[in-house]
């Protein structure tokens, strides 16, 4: 199962959101660019300039797994980051302990296949803009990127709890 829905009208707050993540604090982890995984922040403007429609994808996210028990169910994001990814950037194989789904926003996707590749799946269609979400142990990665075009994302991990 792969969710995916589309921030409206995503053009008109792309470029403010990307000066919010080249200004965020960031080092390099592993082999990505810059990001703020593993670092204790706990402001983080990028985040709360998306967060409403983190909210919305969330509410239909739990609406298509729920349906009409939806009102029983809350989604708790338990964490979110930033990655950058440029030329000869990845990240390899991997899944996200401890949590029941990982989500990805595709904030700058020049490249539609540096997109985030699944094990075992198809190649999802994905464009700037669009939030996935998926079962936190799908094996997924980011693919080594092979241009000079930059690839911008945020991810935060959900968990689904009773109201």
């Amino acid at each position: 199962m792969i969710f995916k829905t589309n921030i409206e009208n995503f053009q008109l707050i792309k470029e403010e959101l990307i000066d919010k993540l080249i200004n965020a604090p960031g080092s390099i982890f592993d082999q990505v660019q810059k990001t703020d995984w593993k670092m204790k922040i706990r402001n983080k403007p990028y985040f709360d300039f998306i967060k409403p429609h983190t909210i919305k994808h969330i509410k239909k996210l739990i609406y298509n797994l729920y349906d009409k028990n939806n009102n029983k169910i809350n989604g708790i994001i338990n964490n979110v980051w930033y990655q950058i990814y440029t030329e000869t950037s990845q990240h390899t194989w991997h899944t996200h302990p401890f949590t029941q789904f990982a989500n990805v926003l595709f904030v700058e996707l020049s490249n539609k296949g540096d997109a985030t590749e699944f094990i075992d799946k198809k190649k999802i269609k994905v464009k700037e803009g669009d939030i996935i979400t998926f079962p936190s142990w799908y094996l997924h990665r980011s693919p080594v990127i092979k241009s000079n075009n930059r690839k911008i994302v945020i991810a935060f991990n959900l968990d689904m709890e009773n109201k």
